[in-house]
C-alpha cells in the first residue's frame, strides 16, 4: 500500500541526478593568478610580471602591476618590477580582447599584380678564363627581386658574358652582353682578385633587364572580429623573504645609515667616523689611498658590501666621512 506513495518521490529523485548542471559557469576568458611568497638572496631583488591564464581565444593588450609599499608607490602600470626584501600591495591588472576568426582572405599588392615586371639580381655562378689573356667568360644565374614573400617569380634565367681586367691596379670587372645577344647589359662592380678559379663565385651582377612576374601567394591568412576591451584585475598581499645576511659585509640598509657630510668652510667631514663605519658595515675595509689638501687629510677606504659585484666606498676627510658610493667598482669616483 506504500509503494504508489513513493513512486513521485522516485521519479524527481531521477530527474535530479540525470539533468545536467546548468548552472556551471564557462571557463573565465582570463584568470589573474595570485604571486606566490618568494625568497631572495640576501639584499638581492626578483623581477616580478602579472601572473595570468588565458583562453586560447584571447588577445591581451596590457597586462600591468601596481606596487605599494607601506604609503609609497613602488610601481604604477608598469609590465614588470623588481622588488627586494619586504610586504607589499599588489594590483595586478590584465586588458585584453576575445576573438572569432570570420573568414579568410588574400590580398594581392597593387605593385605585384600579374603581368607586372620586377628587377632581378644575378650571381655569378661560374667563370672560364681565357689562357692568353687577362679576359675570359662568366656566366650568372638571375632571379627576379621581391620584397613581398607571397610573390615568386619562377621565370630563373641565366646570363653568360665576357670580363677583362681594368687597367688599375689588378682589380677585375665583368662586363659584356648575355650570349642570346637580348641588348641588356650585365656589370658587376670591380672585385679584388685573380680573374680565374672560383673566387668571383657568388659575385652580384646588375642587369638593366626586368622579369615578368608570375604570382604564388601562401595560404590565405585567417579574418578575426575581436570584441571591445575588457578588464579584470586582481589584488594580494605579496611577501619577499630574504635569505640571512651573511658575515663580514654591509647590507643595503647598513649603507644607508652611514653619516655623511663635510663643512663648507674648512673641508672636513662631518660624518661618521672610520670606526663607526667599520662598525655599520660589519668590515674594516681596505685603504685605497690618502692626500691632502691644505689643512685636510682626505682617505678613501673600499668596503666589502653584501651584493654581488658591489663595493661600498667612503671618502674620509679629517677621519670623518665626507662622502660615499654603493655599486659597481668599475663606476665608483674612487676607481677613477
Amino acid at each position: 500500500m506504500r509503494l504508489p506513495a513513493l513512486l513521485p518521490a522516485l521519479a524527481v529523485g531521477a530527474a535530479l541526478v540525470v539533468a545536467p548542471v546548468a548552472s556551471a559557469q564557462a571557463a573565465a576568458s582570463v584568470t589573474i593568478q595570485t604571486i606566490p611568497t618568494t625568497t631572495v638572496k640576501f639584499d638581492a631583488t626578483k623581477t616580478f610580471k602579472p601572473k595570468y591564464v588565458k583562453a586560447k581565444n584571447v588577445k591581451v593588450d596590457k597586462a600591468v602591476l601596481r606596487v605599494v609599499r607601506g604609503t609609497t608607490v613602488v610601481a604604477d602600470d608598469a609590465p614588470s618590477v623588481k622588488l627586494g626584501k619586504g610586504t607589499y600591495s599588489v594590483r595586478q591588472t590584465v586588458t585584453y580582447r576575445t576573438f572569432t576568426q570570420t573568414g579568410t582572405k588574400t590580398s594581392e599588392p597593387a605593385d605585384l599584380a600579374e603581368g607586372a615586371t620586377t628587377s632581378a639580381d644575378c650571381y655569378v655562378t661560374s667563370v672560364t678564363p681565357n689562357e692568353v689573356d687577362d679576359s675570359g667568360t662568366f656566366v650568372a644565374k638571375c632571379e627576379a627581386r621581391s620584397s613581398d614573400e607571397r610573390v615568386s617569380y619562377a621565370n630563373a634565367f641565366n646570363a653568360s658574358g665576357t670580363y677583362v681586367r681594368s687597367s688599375g691596379g689588378g682589380q677585375v670587372y665583368f662586363d659584356g652582353f648575355t650570349s642570346e645577344d637580348d641588348g641588356h647589359r650585365y656589370t658587376t662592380e670591380s672585385s679584388d682578385g685573380s680573374p680565374s678559379g672560383a673566387s668571383f663565385t657568388g659575385v652580384k651582377v646588375t642587369t638593366d633587364r626586368v622579369v615578368n612576374g608570375t604570382r604564388t601567394f601562401a595560404e590565405p591568412q585567417p579574418v578575426y572580429e575581436y570584441s571591445a576591451a575588457k578588464t579584470v584585475s586582481k589584488s594580494q598581499k605579496l611577501t619577499v623573504k630574504s635569505l640571512k645576511e651573511p658575515k663580514g659585509c654591509g647590507s643595503i640598509a647598513e649603507y644607508r645609515s652611514i653619516k655623511v657630510g663635510q663643512s663648507s668652510s674648512t673641508g672636513a667631514g662631518t660624518g661618521d667616523k672610520i670606526a663607526t663605519v667599520a662598525s655599520k658595515v660589519d668590515n674594516r675595509g681596505k685603504r685605497l689611498g690618502t692626500f691632502g689638501s691644505g689643512s685636510v687629510t682626505y682617505e678613501i677606504r673600499r668596503y666589502k658590501a653584501c651584493s654581488a659585484d658591489t663595493v661600498i666606498d667612503l671618502l674620509f676627510a679629517n677621519g670623518k666621512a665626507a662622502d660615499k658610493y654603493r655599486g659597481p667598482a668599475s663606476k665608483s669616483p674612487a676607481t677613477s
